[in-house]
């Protein structure tokens, strides 16, 4: 797809330009042909250029270098650009021709030529075995065994056949690892392969003794012409899209258009391919680089969305299997374990005096009130930031004689999952400290929304001012650094640390912070919890403890 940059002056040195329809500030324009390694924002140029993949590893896992060209006139930009090009190309071309094999492309050969020899090793000895009266069955109980312990091998480090043979190996192919943490990837990788192969031993002998054909004669005996074409994974994840969309199980908004970026990202990663192309080991790669650039709960989440395409497609018979599936990073430090909760100490020194003054000395002044009413809410309902910023006045409602916050989706407002549509009661303290009066004085103004100070852009969400203000406010005014891992979301984790303490029902639990039943019997035919229920769980932490009423600060003085 040619992209083009709308000029109102026409560039001479670029031929095959046009005088187009489209107008650019009001201006008829000239639609020039852009060279693809620039890029413009606003009026500010950018260079890219994609570095190979057998380079990344000298710069760091990069995939691309880039530079800001700044605000400059088309020809200049384009003249500039040749000339980073054929520098960073005679540059990448010297690199590769004193390029030394890195440690992944070594290991992917090695491995890969190991687990075929282990195989064919395995191979002959059964076919020995069986010629001197041993059986199937014999062999199979013996083949889940020797699996059983590689895999005991690799989950406890215990590798001394990998590690017998890695000197081998590494000789064979004319190359050495000195670094000792390089050899534990090695050892690690070899030990990979000796799984993989006592795995396919494994699975032949029970395809012989099941009468099944193994997968390689499987695949040989299909006929070429009832298997139809892939389709290209561009065109897989519009048919998954449009799937989700239409059945329910995806709404419109930020979560939904998230999802669809990560499949989208992946694509322009590996390239648009048919979907029976992409192997595990171009999934692997992909992971590998990525886990250099990202957190370890951003890689899992990632693997999870494109595991969740292709389940769909293996269900759908439009691929032959999941190549990502069980590629998930061992979550060490998974993202529950990023967000701590705070101590109730914690939470009286930071949501209570504190809090209130810090909102009546910081700027804008008119913006107080709606920091501090967020700021309690989250604490006292566990919702999540977007939910509560996002609504309206039409959303406090009044239930069972309590003042509750009604979440839905609607005109302006967005769902995280089906499940977090529900209405939650307002904590005694709260309404005690002045948030009913702040409701009353916003509908006799005629305001629509409950906090209008904040508006939904290009990028960005209605939360996201409110999240880096109190951000900043846990890190300079209560001196709480990363190593504490307490962040905004941390409300959240605490109203659910704290519920469960106070042994609050599960079920309420689960209502009151609108997470996914788990199991089919609560899922399908458990209903929600009576605002009784939830207030009566909520009310049992003395938020009273913590909260202070609101009362107007000093009037600012003007700036000189």
């Amino acid at each position: 797809m040619l992209r083009v940059f709308r000029s109102d002056t026409p560039h001479p040195s670029v031929a095959g330009y046009r005088r187009g329809t489209a107008r650019y500030l009001g201006k008829p324009s000239m639609v020039v042909p852009l060279p693809p390694c620039l890029t413009v924002r606003g009026r500010a140029w950018r260079w890219r250029k994609h570095v190979p993949r057998a380079l990344r590893v000298r710069v760091q896992g990069r995939w691309e270098v880039t530079r800001g060209l700044g605000r400059i006139p088309l020809d200049q930009a384009i003249a500039l650009a040749d000339v980073l090009n054929q520098l960073v190309d005679e540059t990448f071309h010297r690199a590769m021709e004193d390029l030394t094999l890195d440690l992944e492309t070594l290991l992917r050969r090695i491995t890969r030529r190991y687990a075929q020899a282990l195989l064919e090793d395995a191979r002959r000895d059964r076919a020995v075995r069986l010629a001197g009266g041993e059986t199937l069955s014999e062999l199979e109980e013996q083949y889940w065994c020797a699996l059983s312990a590689e895999q005991d091998g690799l989950h406890e480090g215990y590798m001394p056949d990998a590690e017998r043979d890695l000197g081998a190996l590494l000789e064979d192919a004319g190359e050495q690892v000195d670094d000792e943490r390089d050899r534990k990837v090695a050892l690690y990788e070899l030990q990979r392969a000796r799984v993989r192969a006592a795995k396919r031993a494994y699975d032949e002998c029970r395809r012989d003794l099941e009468g099944l054909p193994r997968e390689d004669e499987g695949h040989a005996s299909a006929q070429p012409a009832a298997t139809p074409a892939s389709i290209l994974l561009s065109e897989l994840v519009r048919r998954y899209v449009k799937d989700m969309y239409t059945t329910g199980r995806w709404r419109e908004g930020k979560a939904a258009r998230s999802r669809e970026g990560i499949l989208r990202r992946f694509i322009g990663a590996v390239g648009d391919r048919p979907a029976d192309d992409l192997t595990r080991e171009t999934v692997r790669i992909w992971r590998d680089e990525k886990a250099k650039q990202w957190k370890p709960g951003t890689l899992t989440t990632n693997l999870k969305k494109l595991g969740a395409l292709f389940n769909w497609a293996e269900a759908e018979g439009l691929v032959a299997r999941n190549p990502t599936k069980k590629l998930t990073l061992p979550t060490t430090e998974a993202a529950r374990d990023a967000r701590a909760p705070f101590t109730w100490d914690q939470l009286k020194d930071t949501m209570g005096q504190r809090w209130l003054d810090k909102v009546h000395t910081s700027r804008p002044f008119s913006h107080g009130p709606a920091r501090y009413w967020v700021g309690l809410l989250l604490m006292a309902t566990g919702a999540r930031p977007e939910e509560i910023c996002q609504l309206w006045l039409e959303d406090i409602e009044e239930a069972e004689g309590r003042l509750v916050i009604h979440i839905h989706e609607g005109e302006g407002r967005e769902l995280k999952t089906p499940t977090s549509r529900r209405r939650v009661p307002v904590h005694t303290a709260v309404v005690e400290a002045g948030f009913g009066e702040y409701v009353t004085r916003l509908r006799a103004e005629g305001e629509p929304r409950l906090f209008p100070q904040w508006r939904r852009t290009r990028g960005s969400t209605l939360s996201s001012k409110w999240a880096q203000y109190f951000a900043d406010y846990l890190r300079n005014a209560c001196g709480f650094g990363p190593e504490t891992r307490l962040v905004p979301y941390s409300l959240r984790h605490t109203v659910r640390q704290l519920l469960s303490e106070r042994e609050v029902p599960e079920d309420v639990i689960r209502d009151i912070l609108g997470h996914s039943a788990q199991g089919l019997t609560m899922g399908v035919y458990g209903g929600a919890a009576s605002i009784q229920r939830m207030a009566e769980g909520l009310e049992a932490i003395p938020f009273e403890e913590v909260v202070v009423p609101w009362k107007e600060g000093p009037r600012p003085k003007p700036r000189r």
